[in-house]
C-alpha cells in the first residue's frame, strides 16, 4: 500500500479501528508506541533523514513492519507511519505517546491552571516555568 492514500484522524492514547482497506496516517514521536489490539497489522514508514524526499525517496528507504495481535512496536525515531490490516479483516490498535508528549501535556496543564488561581487569587501573572 501507498503511503499516500487516505485514513483515519487519530489521537494518542485511544483505541482506533480500521476496517476493509482503510489506512491511518500517524505523526509519531521518538519512543511512541504502537500496540495490535485485535487483528494482525502492518506498520510503513522512511527514515526520518529522507522522509522529505516523499515518493522521490528510494523504495529501499521505506520500512514494513508486521505487527501481530498484542504486540507492541516502539518508534526509533519520529516520523509519518502508514498503519493497515495486514489481511481483509478490521483491526483494533493503540497509539500510546511517548513519555515526552505526556510531560509536555502535563505540564501545560499545569500551567494553565496555576494561571487560573491566580487570577482568581488577583496573584500576579507568573507562569510555572520560572
Amino acid at each position: 500500500m501507498l503511503l499516500g492514500q487516505s485514513g483515519t484522524r487519530l489521537t494518542h492514547d485511544t483505541i482506533a479501528q480500521l476496517g476493509k482497506g482503510q489506512m491511518a496516517w500517524q505523526h509519531l514521536h521518538a519512543r511512541s508506541s504502537i500496540v495490535a489490539a485485535e487483528g494482525d497489522l502492518r506498520l510503513e514508514f522512511r527514515d526520518h533523514s529522507l522522509a522529505w524526499l516523499g515518493d522521490a525517496a528510494p523504495d529501499a528507504s521505506a520500512t514494513t513492519i508486521a505487527l501481530r495481535e498484542s504486540d507492541r512496536y516502539t518508534m526509533q525515531q519520529s516520523g509519518m507511519v502508514a498503519i493497515s490490516a495486514m489481511q481483509a479483516d478490521c483491526v483494533a490498535f493503540v497509539v500510546q505517546s511517548s513519555g515526552m508528549d505526556r510531560m509536555r501535556r502535563v505540564r501545560e496543564l499545569f500551567t494553565a491552571l496555576y494561571q487560573q488561581l491566580a487570577r482568581v487569587a488577583g496573584l500576579p501573572r507568573a507562569s510555572c516555568d520560572s
